[in-house]
């Protein structure tokens, strides 16, 4: 069967998904419903994109009504497929040597697919890969440790200053006049970067956003930031904006929402 007879048979399914040859998930099925919706017909436009792109091969198209549905496999080959000796007329089939030309020619069609998944990994783990190199720096660890403040230094940056501020009042260390108060739409973007994640984990995915979720809490409790807090947005949110693109919903964007997004970047570069 070829892609596009595979396309007709998986028509009856609002869910898909693209397979590789061993079993490998190369598109996820789509959820047609949610926050996170995504249509048939937008999920059959990325899976065409992904097949042109695809090395010669055997794949499979998935189809399933709901999401707790066993999948409906549908095989199809791309490009030309290495064939099997089957013309009894070339030579006996009963030989030694037609055995051994038989088994290596069926030896090299598996080399070839298993190259292909390892390609296709290869290309998951370097966009895996580049997600943590995102998460780390996030996290302002991209330094080696012994770089930064011991944890003395630390109690004393963190701890201290929110003991006092909590005894005598959170004004008390407060340099300028009044009480800092973070834009109201940096805590909406906040907000937002919580839903986005959610929505992500209860598809079995995460961005593994520890930091970026402590931050979010912070705006949307409306705690005290410490200048070392505000320098820590003002670091991440300079370098995240370069990963944010509103029409997507990838780590990146969700990180930078995060962190209060394009209004609380404005606002600490202003103080």
């Amino acid at each position: 069967m070829d892609f596009q007879s595979a396309l007709s048979a998986i028509a009856p399914y609002d869910r898909i998904a693209l397979y590789g040859a061993t079993g490998s998930r190369l598109v996820n099925f789509n959820n047609p419903t949610g926050v996170q919706a995504k249509s048939k017909a937008s999920q059959i436009t990325t899976i065409k994109k992904v097949v042109e792109t695809l090395p010669a091969g055997s794949y499979s198209l998935a189809g399933k009504v709901g999401s707790r549905d066993e999948p409906v496999l549908f095989p199809f080959t791309v490009g030309d497929q290495i064939e099997i000796l089957s013309d009894s007329g070339s030579m006996d089939m009963n030989s030694e040597l037609y055995r051994k030309i038989e088994g290596l020619q069926r030896d090299l069609m598996d080399a070839k697919l298993r190259e292909q998944e390892a390609n296709i990994r290869a290309e998951m783990y370097q966009r895996r890969c580049e997600e943590l190199t995102l998460e780390l720096e996030e996290m302002g660890e991209a330094e080696p440790m012994s770089a930064g403040p011991n944890i003395f230094e630390q109690i004393m940056q963190h701890a201290a200053p929110a003991i006092v501020n909590k005894v005598l009042g959170s004004s008390f260390l407060n340099d300028g006049p009044g009480e800092l108060r973070v834009p109201a739409a940096a805590v909406a973007n906040a907000k937002q970067g919580m839903e986005m994640l959610a929505a992500w984990q209860a598809q079995g995915k995460d961005c593994n956003n520890i930091k970026g979720r402590e931050q979010a809490e912070k705006l949307i409790s409306g705690a005290d930031l410490t200048e070392s807090d505000l320098a820590e947005f003002r670091s991440y949110l300079n370098r995240g904006v370069t990963y944010y693109d509103p029409n997507q919903d990838d780590c990146g964007t969700i990180s930078y929402l995060l962190w209060g997004g394009d209004e609380m970047k404005n606002f600490v570069n202003s103080l």
